[in-house]
């Protein structure tokens, strides 16, 4: 994700099965404040890319002071790609 611009932390939790992803900037976030259907397209891009259903808990573009995403379940193939923790 850093390499497409976000600044983010992530963190896996193995007694949830979730994985969190904070993006202190968002790449849309000009765009994102007036069309807010960009969230949903930086949902289904993630989800895609991850191959795992991804859920927007926070939304910059919504007034919060940073977006966060939860990974429901994810493989571990998504765990060692997102890493344990940066």
């Amino acid at each position: 994700m850093t390499e497409l611009g976000y600044e983010v932390n992530t963190q896996y939790s193995g007694t949830s099965k979730h994985f969190k992803i904070r993006a202190h900037n968002c790449v849309y976030h000009d765009l994102a404040q007036k069309h807010n259907e960009i969230c949903q397209f930086d949902l289904a891009l993630m989800s895609t890319l991850l191959d795992q259903e991804v859920e927007l808990l926070t939304c910059m573009a919504k007034g919060d002071c940073a977006c966060n995403f939860r990974v429901k379940k994810p493989s571990e193939a998504t765990v060692e790609i997102l890493g344990s923790g940066t």
